[in-house]
């Protein structure tokens, strides 16, 4: 029997996407993960791992696709996202940027004129690094609970200048 194109791509898309979640279920497994209650939990875990602070940062993004995005700097890491999206999703999006950090995702480079960073953020699913993030935070969220946990702004110069060029309009990060 010749299979079609099309069923031939989708019986590929579920296999990779059953690897996925082997390795990501795998991994929580081996970091203890798999029994992780909370964010706050799954946030210490992933500074352990790293050997990094990670601050949660609320942030009106500029973009009508990005919700969170991780952005690294010399000697922390930010998890930004959108202070008025939903708790469910606002915590997914959460969890999927404290993934990128639990699967050693690397960002891409960049100079923002007074040291640099790394950013990560989601352009599509096809990327693996996205994909694993995308599934590792499904897992995790299949396991917590929902604590509405929501930080205060940030007081980072750094990373004030790199989120006021993501800025919707000319207010000062005070005013959000």
């Amino acid at each position: 029997m010749k299979l079609s194109a099309g069923l031939r791509a989708r019986r590929s898309g579920r296999e990779r996407l059953r690897r996925v979640h082997e390795r990501c279920s795998q991994r929580l497994r081996e970091l203890g993960l798999d029994q992780a209650r909370d964010i706050d939990e799954i946030l210490l875990a992933a500074q352990e791992l790293s050997g990094r602070v990670i601050e949660l940062v609320p942030f009106e993004l500029n973009s009508t696709t990005v919700h969170g995005m991780l952005v690294s700097t010399d000697e922390v890491d930010y998890v930004v996202f959108r202070p008025g999206t939903p708790r469910l999703h606002r915590e997914h999006v959460i969890l999927h940027e404290l993934s990128h950090v639990i699967c050693d995702h690397k960002g891409h480079a960049a100079d923002a004129g007074h040291g640099p960073i790394r950013t990560l953020g989601r352009t599509s699913y096809e990327d693996r690094q996205e994909a694993e993030a995308e599934m590792m935070a499904s897992l995790l969220g299949e396991r917590t609970s929902r604590s509405g946990r929501l930080p205060g702004p940030t007081t980072d110069r750094l990373l004030e200048r790199v989120l006021q060029s993501l800025a919707p309009d000319d207010r000062e990060l005070g005013d959000r």
